[in-house]
């Protein structure tokens, strides 16, 4: 809930599965991520039940690991 309140729309996030989830985005080879919005991630979780762990980056193009819980 909190998640949902806060803005990001500065930010844009990946919500990774399986492996991936301990390789850097820049680093999954053959593929674009799919970067989205907080609108898209929190769709991505509902469709899929994915745990919450992303990758969050801000306007100047930096990436961090999270997790939502």
């Amino acid at each position: 809930d909190e998640f949902a309140a806060r803005e990001f729309d500065h930010c844009s996030f990946f919500s990774p599965s399986g492996a991936d989830r301990l390789v850097h985005p820049r680093l999954i080879a053959g593929q674009d991520v799919g970067w989205t919005d907080k609108t898209g991630l929190m769709r991505t979780w509902a469709e899929t039940d994915r745990a919450a762990m992303v990758w969050v980056r801000d306007a100047e193009g930096g990436n961090e690991r999270a997790i939502v819980i």
